[in-house]
């Protein structure tokens, strides 16, 4: 006896840990922090993760309370949300945090992927299913379906799918009474009592004065005939009949829940708590549906004592029937046996998918459950690739291609069998369009039509909208295709002479031209100080003044009482002509944009000729030309430590670098003289700051020019050295130090370096390179602060040594030695 109740102990512990149910979803999954999480997430982030799960107060607390959970812990959070308003009371509780995990509503930083509310982990959740895919927040988004797959399947795996039974109003005539549900009894009347009565585990309820009355396995309308027996005993006012003194009324309140298992296909096989009013479809659910492997067509449950009932979803799945669906009951086995035989249907239907079959079923049941076929299916056939039954397959024949008639198939007068691993394809119709003729060009509706029988030229024009008003009727050209060799001819039609024009064959192009469009139009151009210079389209009698209007008006410093016209000179007898040009008086009152700086009107005006003189032809252009003596504003800036920086209007054209230096005031004392830079045009140019002043008008002492910046810098007592060194570092400026000690701060020359050709930039930007005496002697020039050293590279030539370039170099080289050789001893 003691090692049969071991036994028997060391198997339901064993169960149950095999078997999840509810209460695991309390203990987190392994590897996480809910602690940490909760102090790391802020009561706004909870309130938009239970917002984003879609889910309802009533729907939260409902799922709270099955999962074992305290169904207020999310109350404050829903009041945070209603009311617009958090509390500094309202926190991150690991509790609730665990709460929410549980019931499936995703949480950031789970290390461990996204848990159901069963404490599965998401890969068991989706069980390899593409329908989904993670993005950048690690949220599950829903993946859209590229490729066939299981029909049904994504009912039971898409994020927002929920079959949570209603658990609120009537139950239905059938619900039959259990232990766990809530019984709520009202007398009314003589007496007025209300009871809320629990069912116990055996079955019975108990109501004060009257006793235990068993109602386990009845339904609510037998438990009312019950009633009336029981309590007409108690009181005497309970009666069947009219006059009755004292009425009672009998409900449910909350609802038992029942241990159901799911086995099979599926994708959680275990144990689940379910409402008394679940269905099967709810188990499905909440098991993760059938596995790619698992039936749809073929689902039992199994009901002790009683014969398995089949169940085929499908009929919900295309209809929504749920008719068969039938309520489960304590100890029900949700059974999902391996797929049936299987079809994949692709192409032109409205859901491509994996279909199960069950005996008796063919193409139009496979048509009948993909929604039917696309308007622009091909009907007249379907492809279906076959793999070869074992019995039958001989000289490495595996697979075959066969055409079924699918019109005829659809409507019943042809029968096509359909064979497990099937896979059929429906074709899309021809995308080329028959019987259609187009029309192109000068009509009113262009574009393609429809070539009717006896269609011609002059018909399809007509059905076009007719010809414009500078269609070019008497050339109307035709394209004509021959469908043999895939060449096209021209045909051309006059409809002046012949208004119907010949027949219209499939294909045919007819193109009607458009005058304007095959001529050059006529235009005048005009250029210099206008707003919008070029061309513009000849009007007649239109002039020059009112060019510069079409122009959008004369520029700043445009001269506004002439233009010149250039007329193209057309004469054939003088090749040397191009053009002729003459000035004509442009009209007063043309807007000018700063007309009190105008000048006095130049006497010479009168003796032009006005612009109405001289009406403007085809190729005809006209210059605007400038103001004589506008100066347009120049302007140079000037930045870094002087007294006054900022910008400077020069008042001469040649004013100089020290009479703008002159005005800014001069340096400050922490300006740095030897690094005065002018830059023009984004170049620095060498300048030197001191020479400059001491000897204004010199050449030290630059022009200035319109844009030009005067950058005056504080003291840099530091030099950069880059290029073909060891490495590039800034050194210390030392009076005293060569460019060679400057060299030897950064490591010293590089193999590859170029000692002939370093360069020095200065900081006022001036420059300076080594030299070299005789070849032999090196010079460098000097360092200053703020300075930069570049070390070039050597350049590398194809071929090896440069024999040439040192050839030359040598015999320079003794040229010169000999020279100083005769001249000393002469």
């Amino acid at each position: 006896m003691g090692r049969t109740f071991l036994f028997l102990t060391v198997m339901l512990c064993t169960a149950g840990v095999l078997i999840p149910t509810p209460g695991s979803a309390q203990v987190p999954p392994p590897g996480t922090d809910l602690r940490r999480m909760a102090e790391s997430m802020s009561p706004d982030e909870i309130i938009r993760r239970l917002e984003e799960s879609g889910l309802t107060r009533a729907q939260v607390r409902d799922r709270l309370r099955r999962a074992g959970y305290n169904p207020s812990l999310a109350d404050p959070y829903f009041d945070a949300m209603e009311s617009g308003e958090i509390s500094d009371s309202l926190g991150a509780d690991a509790t609730f945090l665990g709460a929410l995990r549980g019931i499936g509503v995703t949480l950031r930083g789970d290390s461990q992927g996204m848990w159901d509310q069963r404490g599965l982990a998401r890969d068991s959740f989706l069980g390899g299913d593409s329908l989904y895919r993670t993005d950048s927040l690690g949220y599950l988004v829903a993946e859209p379906d590229t490729i066939p797959r299981v029909f049904g399947r994504n009912v039971f795996r898409r994020v927002s799918t929920t079959f949570d039974p209603i658990l609120t109003g009537p139950v239905g005539e059938n619900y039959r009474l259990g232990p766990g549900d809530q019984v709520l009894l009202a007398l009314t009347g003589d007496v007025e009592l209300a009871y809320t009565l629990d069912v116990t585990r055996e079955g019975f309820i108990l109501i004060p004065d009257v006793g235990q009355v068993f109602v386990n396995g009845i339904t609510l309308e037998q438990l009312q005939d019950r009633l009336y027996e029981r309590l007409g005993q108690v009181y005497s006012g309970v009666r069947r009949s009219g006059d009755a003194s004292t009425r009672f009324d009998v409900s449910l309140g909350r609802l038992r829940t029942n241990q159901v298992r799911v086995v099979g296909s599926v994708v959680r096989p275990g144990a689940y708590q379910v409402s008394s009013v679940a269905t099967v479809l709810e188990a499905l659910y909440l098991a993760g549906g059938p596995t790619d492997d698992g039936s749809f067509r073929r689902v039992l449950l199994r009901r002790a004592g009683l014969e398995p009932v089949e169940l085929d979803l499908y009929p919900f799945l295309t209809s929504g029937a749920m008719e068969g669906d039938p309520r489960l009951e304590e100890g029900d086995v949700v059974f999902v046996p391996p797929v049936g035989g299987q079809v994949t249907l692709r192409g032109m239907v409205r859901l491509p998918a994996i279909y199960e079959l069950r005996d008796g079923e063919g193409l139009p049941a496979v048509v009948r459950y993909a929604g039917g076929l696309l308007p622009d299916a091909a009907t007249e056939r379907a492809q279906v690739l076959r793999i070869v039954p074992p019995a039958d397959r001989a000289g490495g024949v595996d697979r075959v291609l066969l055409d079924a008639p699918l019109a005829d198939v659809l409507a019943g007068s042809a029968v096509f069998e359909l064979g497990g691993g099937d896979v059929i394809d429906v074709f899309p119709v021809m995308d080329r369009l028959r019987r259609q003729v187009s029309i192109a060009g000068a009509v009113w509706r262009p574009g393609q039509y429809q070539l009717r029988p006896g269609s011609t030229v002059g018909s399809l024009v007509q059905r076009a909208g007719g010809l414009t008003e500078d269609a070019l009727a008497a050339d109307v050209l035709v394209s004509r295709l021959d469908l043999r060799t895939g060449s096209r001819s021209a045909l051309g039609v006059d409809l002046t002479s012949d208004p119907s024009g010949p027949l219209l064959q499939e294909f045919d192009e007819v193109q009607v031209f458009q005058v304007d469009a095959l001529l050059v139009p006529d235009s005048v151009a005009v250029y210099g100080l206008v707003r919008n210079p070029g061309r513009y389209p000849l009007s007649r009698g239109i002039t020059a003044g009112d060019l510069v209007l079409l122009a959008g008006g004369f520029q700043e410093g445009a001269a506004p009482w002439s233009a010149e016209v250039v007329r193209l000179d057309v004469d054939e007898g003088s090749r040397q002509q191009l053009s002729t040009s003459r000035m004509v008086r442009l009209r007063d009152g043309l807007p000018y944009p700063d007309p009190e700086f105008l000048p006095t009107l130049p006497d010479t005006l009168e003796a032009l000729p006005s612009e109405a003189a001289v009406p403007l032809q085809d190729r005809d252009e006209v210059f605007i030309r400038l103001l004589p003596g506008f100066v347009r504003s120049q302007r140079v800036s000037v930045e870094g430590e002087v007294v006054s920086p900022g910008p400077y209007q020069l008042n001469r054209r040649d004013e100089r670098f020290s009479s703008l230096m002159a005005r800014s005031g001069g340096l400050t004392n922490a300006a740095y003289s030897g690094g005065v830079r002018l830059i023009r045009d984004g170049v620095a140019v060498g300048i030197d700051y001191e020479r400059a002043l001491a000897e204004p008008g010199s050449s030290y002492d630059a022009v200035l020019a319109g844009g030009d910046r005067i950058v005056v810098p504080v003291l840099d007592n530091t030099v950069l050295v880059s290029g073909a060194v060891l490495f590039e570092s800034r050194a210390v400026y030392r009076r005293g130090m060569s460019l060679d000690d400057f060299v030897a701060q950064a490591g010293g020359y590089a193999q590859n370096a170029d000692r002939g050709r370093v360069s020095v930039e200065y900081a006022n930007g001036s420059r300076a390179v080594v030299s070299k005496t005789l070849w032999l002697f090196r010079n460098t020039p000097d360092v200053e602060p703020g300075s930069r050293i570049f070390v070039p590279s050597k350049v590398e030539t194809d071929g090896g040594f440069d024999w040439d370039s040192a050839l030359t170099r040598i015999l320079a080289v003794t040229s010169t030695v000999a020279t100083v050789y005769i001249a000393v001893n002469r």
